[in-house]
């Protein structure tokens, strides 16, 4: 029998909650509509503001090197291409490569060309090709997944008309089609969320039958492109006291300009720390009318039902009960609302991350599920702990110990 009673009080008690919220439905949807345009701008802020602070981490460590030197005037777009999703080409004679490998300082160097093929008509998809010295490379082969290709030297055996693919580029049984011949892929390289993700790397020997293949398909290259053309050159210092006499002796080349990749790394700092601002002002917007809303619409709400809470409390309602009742259905108003707008931003988010990479223009790397789960939690415990908290102190002036005061 009490067990009977207990579920009667219960499904009464649950009836109760659900016809006062319907009963205001122009202010329980008001509230709930605020919650959930906070939910959105809250969790998804802080997953975006995450991927950027990951994808900027990566790209500091995919640079590798202590200076970059590339052709005079060309600066803008190396490191636009670097920061951004945008592709770029550009070149200078291989003679520079050795005239850099014999300033004092220089501990290790790499070159790279850069190649862009033209739209998907001539490959699997537009790609940035990005030619490398297998021998000599210290950029991408940390970002390697198939850790069997590197030898013991360090060096990245790449076998011939073999590449290497960003983790973003599809492929068909494991093969890559450009110009009309598949080429094999030796490995996948590890998500970074930068613009390495949607490059393809190909050996530089292999650049002159590329260039062959896609002249004999009439599909070629973006930009003409001589076959002793390198575009980049990375370089190591022995030295980190060295790096700005190194920097000093390169500028004295004729047609090049020196990069420090700390002054690639300073510009990325401003872009975060601006988009962090960005970000920051947005949600306390949204939180200062939000909060407004809800306590304006709260106190309104409360001092109409004084009357109500009375006649409950002449009833036999304890006052514990009659605040835990208020908070529970303000509670169910926010919950749903939160979790509702989580759901919408994670589907948002899994379906069109690549369209959030790409306007975003900045490095940006996925969260991945238990990340999303984490900025969810807090962003619902944050928004459901403080609304519940805005009425609990709003109850303290109209739930009093005794009814008669």
């Amino acid at each position: 029998m009490k067990h009977i009673n207990k579920f009667f009080i219960s499904s009464v008690y649950k009836n109760m909650l659900f016809k006062s919220i319907n009963s205001r439905y122009y202010k329980s949807y008001g509230i709930g509509f605020l919650a959930l345009l906070v939910t959105i701008v809250t969790f998804l802020g802080s997953v975006i503001v995450s991927g950027i602070n990951h994808g900027s981490e990566n790209l500091v460590a995919q640079m590798g090197a202590d200076i970059i030197v590339a052709p005079k005037g060309t600066e803008n777009d190396y490191e636009g291409m670097l920061l951004t999703a945008r592709k770029s080409q550009f070149y200078m004679g291989r003679e520079k490569l050795k005239q850099i490998k014999k300033i004092e300082g220089v501990k290790s160097v790499t070159e790279q060309t850069f190649l862009i093929t033209l739209e998907a008509s001539c490959c699997d998809q537009s790609v940035q090709v990005v030619g490398i010295n297998p021998k000599t490379d210290f950029t991408v082969s940390p970002w390697i997944k198939n850790r069997s290709i590197i030898n013991s030297k360090n060096q990245i055996s790449l076998k011939n008309h073999s590449i290497l693919v960003g983790s973003k580029i599809a492929l068909k049984k494991n093969r890559f089609k450009m110009f009309g011949k598949e080429y094999n892929v030796q490995s996948k390289l590890d998500e970074s969320g930068t613009s390495m993700d949607n490059t393809i790397y190909i050996n530089q020997k292999d650049i002159p039958q590329l260039l062959d293949t896609a002249k004999k398909a009439r599909q070629g290259i973006l930009k003409p492109v001589n076959r002793n053309s390198i575009s980049v050159v990375l370089i190591k210092a022995d030295n980190q006291k060295n790096i700005q006499e190194i920097q000093s002796k390169l500028s004295l080349l004729k047609g090049v300009v020196p990069i420090k990749s700390k002054t690639i790394s300073a510009q990325l700092t401003d872009k975060v720390n601006d988009s962090y601002r960005f970000f920051v002002i947005l949600m306390l917007v949204v939180w200062i009318v939000f909060i407004l809303f809800f306590l304006i619409v709260l106190y309104i709400t409360i001092n109409e039902r004084k009357t109500e809470f009375i006649n409950l409390r002449v009833l036999g309602m304890s006052r514990k009960n009659l605040i835990n009742f208020i908070l529970k259905e303000n509670c169910l108003i926010i919950s749903g609302a939160t979790f509702i707008g989580e759901f919408l931003v994670i589907l948002s988010y899994v379906l069109f991350n690549k369209a959030i990479y790409m306007s975003i223009n900045m490095p940006f790397m996925v969260c991945n599920a238990k990340e999303l789960i984490l900025h969810g939690l807090v962003s619902a415990v944050i928004l459901i702990g403080f609304s519940l908290l805005c009425v609990r102190v709003l109850l303290n002036g109209v739930c009093k110990e005794n009814i008669y005061e």
